[in-house]
């Protein structure tokens, strides 16, 4: 493969793994909030 197919392979997976950091990060958070409120409405 010639360098430029290198390089944009390389971004591509980069974007990738960075919108699955965001969507992983997001997703905790989503859940912490749902699981917090079932427990104060209990107490």
């Amino acid at each position: 493969m010639c360098p430029a197919c290198v390089a944009s392979a390389g971004l591509v997976v980069g974007g990738v793994v960075s919108t699955g950091g965001v969507t992983a990060f997001i997703t905790r958070l989503l859940r912490k909030k749902k699981t917090n409120d079932p427990k104060a409405k209990e107490k």
